[in-house]
């Protein structure tokens, strides 16, 4: 989704770049303005794009503890992973419940770890990356995956109360 809004805005911001710097040598301006004007509007797309994903990023720290915890219940209750991440993407808060539901249809799709593994490189979140790392090892071995999902909420959120004191 980033990728193809990426696109239509590099290709929106190009025409108008291109325009911009018609408009200035039609009518006489600086040489020099045109090309300004379309190297301008290419850096665009990259700035709203960049700021876009750091924002989706930083809302998915805030409430990924949330999420997990979620889905530590789930598992507590019997449920399979696959099943605790669906049951945990209808309740969790945006944008968790985005991501949990695509993760939910990628195990469906390429099984457990590379979908995991695809889901922590492509949102490139600190903390999901953690949670990864916990849902991979328990599917590999087993164990008590729900304490585990718990005991990590519970450390996101001490780390996420840290930084608030530090900032």
């Amino acid at each position: 989704r980033g990728r193809i809004c990426f696109v239509e805005g590099f290709s929106w911001s190009l025409t108008l770049g291109f325009v911009a710097a018609a408009v200035a040598f039609a009518s006489g301006g600086p040489v020099l303005l045109g090309p300004a004007l379309v190297l301008a509007t290419l850096g665009l797309p990259l700035v709203v794009v960049s700021h876009s994903t750091a924002r989706y990023r930083k809302a998915l720290e805030d409430v990924l503890p949330a999420a997990l915890q979620q889905v530590a219940n789930e598992r507590a209750a019997g449920r399979s992973l696959e099943s605790a991440l669906e049951a945990a993407a209808e309740t969790a808060p945006s944008p968790a419940n985005i991501e949990l539901g695509a993760l939910h249809r990628k195990i469906a799709a390429m099984g457990t770890e590379k979908a995991i593994e695809d889901t922590a490189q492509k949102l490139q979140v600190k903390s999901f990356s953690l949670a990864a790392s916990v849902l991979t090892v328990g599917a590999k071995r087993g164990g008590d995956l729900a304490d585990a999902l718990k005991r990590l909420s519970t450390t996101l959120v001490e780390i996420q109360r840290m930084n608030r004191k530090i900032a």
